[in-house]
């Protein structure tokens, strides 16, 4: 289990990078600035799938083994699939808000 632990950690961070605005998700994990901080990241479901797909083959993981990885992944913290237009709460990298 903690293979598979390091796996789903590397997918996200690369699913973090890719993802708009891009995120470092350790930074991000251990010192989050709002409780739902991954949803203000977008990344289109084919490419969470691909990147999941890629590692998950470079690992040679079995299908039960990309059946529990996806299952966290979905559970857990991946960037939202949706992206909104216009959303007054969606993260701003250089906002000089006060208390932001």
């Amino acid at each position: 289990m903690e293979q598979l632990r390091k796996i789903e950690l590397e997918i996200y961070r690369a699913m973090f990078k890719k993802a708009k605005p891009p995120a470092n998700f350790d930074k991000m994990f251990n010192n989050p600035p709002c409780s739902e901080w991954y949803n203000q990241h977008y990344l289109d479901g084919i490419t969470q799938h691909q990147i999941m797909d890629r590692i998950c083959m470079k690992h040679k993981l079995s299908p039960i083994e990309r059946s529990v990885i996806g299952r966290h992944l979905r559970l857990g913290f991946v960037p939202s699939s949706r992206e909104v237009k216009n959303n007054p709460y969606a993260f701003k990298p250089y906002d000089k808000r006060k208390g932001v």
